[in-house]
């Protein structure tokens, strides 16, 4: 017995030196100075590396996080913070600060993570009573073919590779002699993990489902017994969950997210991105055989040669026995009934990952799944398959000939070599990638040319940053991404500095405290609603990209005092009272140049040209209380089509540019931003030769109260063609209620307005007229 334990713990450790060896001849260039290795210099890797240095360096609550959304902030299962590292880090702060190295940290991680993979693999081959050599041997290389090492570019939430191999082998432990403590473990590892990134939560609940009702249907033991399958459920699964919920609930007040993000079947997996050879040294060869066209990048997961030989056979064993009546539930694939359990969860999240069943043409179910839509890459459930598959091929490579000794010898080489060469395609250069110096970051003492204004700024002064461009990212409903280095500017001075920043890249972000964001970079027809939350004593410090703003973010600027100039930006300072007199400033100028216009009347509205070359429909025959001016509007439902307008607009002159705009009422709901808006140009015989699809999101130009301006430009070809303006959202289901009012189509050189009593209405904009 003793020789027997000596001899495991000596492959254990030969796995443990063999997966390290392989990692530092793969990574062995980021692996010799990790602390000053970005593995990704931009996008969604270094809001990574920023959100959680900012989390440690600056943050003094363990589930908030301040660093971004300025003034309210964020909870850090949002932010990508990777909280349950950086809380421990944030809880060691007071004994020993490790705020600085962070970063390199992280990467350390994620790269030893690999190697917990291998043991993890391991340890799962030898309950399975596998030869040691060959454990280890098969685990390390399925460890560097791991589809997660792809993540390391960036999405290093998702890097952690033991995760799924760990939960296999505590699973295996628990069915192999049940106890409370593995159970308490297993829902540690549960809770660790679904709070680092809920789509682990989502493969374990995949996994534990099948193991549970698995276990039950083939009647095994205790596992029958309905009081001990509700405890140790409860402690596994629920436990973590309502932990995770109440922790959720404590790190932020938020009740308006998003119930859709968007994606769920635009991130997919498919069989030619599971067993297709993307990349390999042998891709060519099995092109020949099989030409797919390139796979979506998130659902690519190579299984490996191995493995897609034995899906082959096991697909052609599976019709033959079903055609013959010979199959059975506890010996489908293999001898070992709890591995036949963990592979048909394998193809359950195979299945996911392909969008099933809802891709099949029920996608309108998918509007009735809950939290499910709250998943939009579920190419990643393919990971659940890559593991297992890959144990099962193992597996049966031993099983099938180990009653010949020299067959076992051949067909486990041959395995090991297969496996070897996938593991090289798939790891070999992928350090070429990660290997990123961001030398301005790591200038502690703010020494380089590019930073040394940082040391001349008294920051206390300021209460946030403000970038411009301006970028919000991850409300699901606006999408204003950042434009050329602007975020990774405003990463860099607010990581030296502690100041948080007006901005956004996150997800889910509440819905409001969008809307009141966003204004700063809308035409101010009101004033800022962010104003009255935000700390008027204090200026920001705006971070300006002079070379990427637009008008409206010009007209910040211009109240704005300058701080310095750098070599990559210049830096201003502009007060709450100064962002304030911006729509007053604006509505003043629209109501003077109306004044200064000669005007020709055309049926009560005015135009400084001499034709009529507009189209102008206020509705008014449509009486109802939710006009925005006058009495009436258009009335729809979202979810159906609506044709705002059809008709000719008179004229028109030919390849010249056309403003057509409309406004939207209660555009802040849930996805209407989302909806699909169609600009449909014909020519006079009534057929299109321009179809232009564009979403309200996108042609956003200001809000009023519970209205939004939508302006779209085009060119018509011919005098006599025609418009016709139709919107509608796939996306929602029952009765959605929707209005527009307004709709106006100019030459883009025209003026077009009118005065009320109460408005001014000029090009569509609306400008106050009542006396404050």
């Amino acid at each position: 017995m003793n020789n027997e334990r000596i001899k495991n713990t000596g492959f254990l450790f030969l796995t443990i030196l063999l997966s390290t060896a392989v990692l530092y001849a793969f990574f062995g260039t980021v692996l010799e100075d990790p602390f000053s290795t970005f593995f990704s210099k931009d996008g969604d890797g270094l809001q990574v590396y920023f959100s959680s240095a900012y989390h440690v360096k600056y943050d003094v609550h363990y589930w908030h996080q301040s660093a971004v959304n300025y003034p309210y902030g964020e909870s850090v299962f949002f932010t990508a913070c990777q909280p349950m590292v950086t809380n421990i880090l944030l809880l060691l702060k007071p004994v020993i600060d490790l705020s600085d190295n962070v970063i390199g940290i992280i990467n350390f991680i994620m790269l030893i993570s690999i190697v917990a993979s291998a043991v993890f693999l391991y340890l799962i081959f030898r309950a399975l009573q596998l030869p040691g050599f060959y454990s280890s041997m098969a685990a390390t290389a399925i460890a560097f073919l791991s589809p997660q090492i792809g993540r390391l570019g960036g999405h290093f939430t998702l890097t952690y590779q033991f995760a799924i191999p760990c939960f296999i082998y505590l699973l295996i432990c628990f069915y192999k002699k049940p106890s409370l403590w593995l159970s308490f473990v297993i829902a540690l590892l549960t809770f660790f993990m679904g709070g680092t990134h809920i789509y682990f939560f989502a493969f374990f609940a995949l996994l534990l489902l099948f193991f549970w009702v698995g276990l039950y249907r083939l009647n095994y033991a205790h596992f029958r017994n309905k009081l001990f399958i509700a405890k140790h459920v409860f402690i596994q699964f629920l436990l973590p969950f309502i932990i995770l919920q109440i922790l959720l609930k404590i790190s932020s007040d938020v009740h308006d997210r998003t119930a859709t993000p968007w994606g769920y079947l635009n991130y997919t997996s498919s069989p030619a991105g599971v067993f297709f050879p993307y990349g390999k040294p042998y891709e060519f060869i099995v092109r020949m055989f099989c030409n797919p066209r390139g796979g979506e990048w998130e659902g690519v997961a190579h299984v490996g040669l191995a493995a897609t030989i034995l899906c082959i056979v096991l697909l052609f064993l599976f019709f033959k026995n079903s055609v013959q009546k010979k199959l059975s539930y506890n010996k489908t694939v293999v001898d070992e009934p709890l591995l036949n359990i963990f592979f048909w969860g394998a193809v359950a999240s195979l299945l996911i990952s392909f969008g099933w069943p809802f891709a099949l043409g029920l996608q309108r179910l998918l509007d009735y799944m809950g939290f499910i839509k709250q998943f939009r890459g579920i190419a990643r459930f393919a990971w659940n398959f890559f593991y297992i598959i890959n144990i099962v091929t193992v597996y049966i490579v031993y099983k099938r000939f180990a009653h010949s000794p020299r067959k076992a010898y051949t067909a486990q080489v041959a395995l090991i070599i297969f496996l070897c060469m996938d593991a090289y395609g798939n790891s070999n250069g992928a350090e070429n990638n990660l290997n990123n110096a961001k030398l301005t970051w790591l200038d502690k003492d703010n020494e380089m040319p590019e930073n040394i204004w940082i040391k001349k700024v008294n920051m206390s002064k300021y209460q946030a940053l403000m970038p411009l461009p301006y970028f919000h990212i991850g409300s699901e409903n606006i999408m204003i991404e950042p434009k050329g280095e602007i975020r990774n500017w405003v990463y860099e001075v607010s990581i030296k500095t502690g100041l948080p920043i007006f901005a956004v890249s996150a997800s889910r972000t509440s819905l409001s405290q969008t809307y009141s964001s966003i204004s700063l970079v809308m035409e101010p027809l009101m004033e800022f609603p962010f104003l009255k939350v935000i700390d008027s004593n204090k200026p920001f410090l705006i971070i300006c990209d002079v070379q990427n703003i637009g008008e409206n973010e010009k007209r910040i600027i211009a109240v704005s005092d300058t701080v310095c100039t750098t070599p990559r930006y210049r830096v201003y300072s502009c007060t709450a009272a100064k962002l304030k007199s911006i729509s007053q400033n604006y509505c003043n100028a629209i109501k003077a140049k109306a004044d200064s216009l000669k005007a020709i009347c055309f049926n009560n509205l005015l135009s400084d040209d001499s034709l009529k070359r507009f189209v102008f429909e206020g509705y008014e025959s449509n009486k109802n209380e939710t006009a925005i001016d006058g009495r009436g509007s258009y009335i729809g439902d979202l979810g159906n089509w609506n044709t705002i307008f059809e008709g000719t607009i008179p004229n028109i002159i030919p390849d010249t540019n056309y403003m057509v705009s409309v406004w939207m009422y209660n555009f802040k709901k849930d996805l209407y931003p989302r909806s699909s808006v169609i600009v449909d140009l014909q020519d006079s015989a009534g057929k299109s030769y321009q179809t232009d699809y564009t979403m309200p999101m996108a042609i956003l130009k200001t809000m009023y109260n519970n209205w939004a301006l939508l302006e779209y430009s085009f060119r018509f070809k011919h005098k006599s063609d025609k418009l016709k303006f139709t919107i509608r959202n796939k996306e929602l289901i029952g009765a959605n209620n929707v209005a527009f009012d307004n709709f106006m189509i100019r030459p883009s050189f025209t003026n077009i307005y009118y005065r009320t009593n109460s408005f001014l209405v000029f090009n569509n904009r609306i400008i106050s007229l009542a006396k404050k």
